[in-house]
């Protein structure tokens, strides 16, 4: 009999590793899945985190861009050497030359101000004509049309 106990001993024995490594190895297993789940989660949140505040500050840029571009082109409009320039009723043609020399330059100002103006329109009512910044000179559009009246509509305008 001892010799029946013999093997059954060793497969046993040998049995009882098996487990034993497995279960070891799946506890490692868990814990491994465990960390990655923790880390990926601390990642994501500090992720989330780094963009939402680029893009706040993505906005706060563009808010004073915009500003800044309101702002130079309310300067650049109101100017009276501008409103001057805009508004000649009765004018010989060297007059309308050095109004649409100076409103050509007034022009490429706007643009220069910014890359996110893309072209401007300048509009002489004495003539009923437009300039544009692509150096077309037309009768408005019936958009643009729209913009003069919406314009001369606001208050302070005439």
């Amino acid at each position: 009999m001892p010799q029946d106990r013999t093997p059954q001993l060793s497969f046993n024995l040998s049995r009882r590793l098996i487990s034993i490594f497995l279960v070891s190895v799946l506890a490692v297993y868990t814990a491994g899945i465990t960390v990655t789940l923790r880390l990926r989660r601390s990642a994501m949140q500090d992720w989330q985190a780094a963009y939402t505040a680029q893009a706040a500050d993505f906005t706060d840029q563009l808010n004073t861009e915009l500003l800044r571009i309101r702002t130079q082109m309310k300067y650049t409009l109101t100017r009276s050497v501008t409103l001057l320039t805009l508004t000649p009723r009765q004018a010989s043609f060297p007059a309308l030359y050095d109004s649409i020399q100076r409103m050509t330059e007034q022009v490429y100002t706007m643009q220069n101000t910014s890359s996110l103006i893309q072209s401007t329109t300048a509009y002489f009512p004495s003539l009923n004509k437009t300039i544009h910044s692509s150096g077309t000179y037309n009768d408005p559009t019936a958009l643009e049309q729209q913009l003069i009246e919406a314009y001369y509509a606001a208050p302070g305008h005439s």
